[in-house]
C-alpha cells in the first residue's frame, strides 16, 4: 500500500449551478454519452439506405397478389 501514497490525490473541480453540482470528469462523460446516443439515433443502419423494393429483390422475396388463392400463396 505504500506505493499508492506517492500519488497526489486532488479533488476534482466542481461546477455548481443552483442546486446542481457536477464534477468536470462526470460532465465530460455525460456529454460523450449523450453525443453517442444522438449519433446512434441519427446515423442510419447500413441496410436502411435501400428502398424496400430493392431490399425485397435482393432477398429473393416477391410480392404476392392479395386476390391470389391460398394454394397460389404457398
Amino acid at each position: 500500500m505504500h506505493v499508492l501514497t506517492g500519488i497526489p490525490v486532488d479533488p476534482s473541480t466542481y461546477l455548481t449551478w443552483g442546486w446542481l453540482s457536477v464534477s468536470v470528469p462526470n460532465l465530460i462523460m455525460m456529454v460523450i454519452t449523450v453525443g453517442l446516443f444522438v449519433l446512434a439515433l441519427v446515423l442510419p443502419f447500413p441496410a436502411g439506405r435501400e428502398q424496400p423494393a430493392e431490399r425485397r429483390e435482393r432477398s429473393g422475396h416477391t410480392e404476392r397478389s392479395a386476390s391470389a388463392s391460398p394454394e397460389e400463396r404457398r
